[in-house]
């Protein structure tokens, strides 16, 4: 017999994107987004329950069906690993963009990801933005968890005027 805790777990990494792996006599073993695995006991203690669903957004970001909205608590984005960073191919184009307008030195992206003056998260890019004093960078954690960057933007409207990006070249 499960419990009502174990419902609501179940029900919290459902609507996060979690997909069952397998169920066993002693409880499910759920697959989260990010590729990482967690087991919920049926007689998992209420108090457990709800540390690991709060565990699971830290390390996931937020469920899907409340990406929508901007006011988002700083608790809800997704743990970066800057011992595995990567950047998109989007993003390497953009940094050399921005470098070559503004000199924006590697310190300046480290700095950034780890003092930011704020994060929120970017209904426009489907990501969270971290942003720092000049840069702000659109991030995510891939399934093997490491933290990639997919796309770096300009951080004010004032920085967006002084630096216009580039018109794209059309085949």
């Amino acid at each position: 017999m499960t419990g009502r805790p174990f419902k609501e777990a179940r029900a919290g990494l459902i609507a996060m994107g979690c997909e069952v792996e397998r169920r066993d006599k002693y409880g499910v073993l759920f697959r989260r987004p990010n590729g990482t695995c967690v087991t919920v006991h049926f007689d998992i203690s209420e108090r457990d329950a709800a540390i690991l669903v709060r565990d699971s957004r830290k390390l996931c970001g937020l469920p899907p069906a409340m990406r929508r909205t901007q006011d988002i608590a700083e608790a809800e984005r997704p743990v970066l690993d800057l011992t595995r960073l990567t950047a998109s191919t989007h993003a390497q184009i953009r940094l050399r963009q921005m470098r070559v307008q503004s000199d924006i030195p590697g310190e300046e992206i480290i700095g950034t990801l780890r003092r930011p003056t704020r994060v929120g998260y970017s209904t426009r890019h489907e990501s969270w933005l971290w942003v720092g004093r000049r840069i702000a960078l659109a991030m995510a954690v891939d399934e093997s968890g490491a933290s990639v960057i997919k796309t770096v933007l300009w951080a004010s409207e004032e920085l967006w005027a002084a630096h216009p990006r580039p018109e794209k070249r059309t085949a």
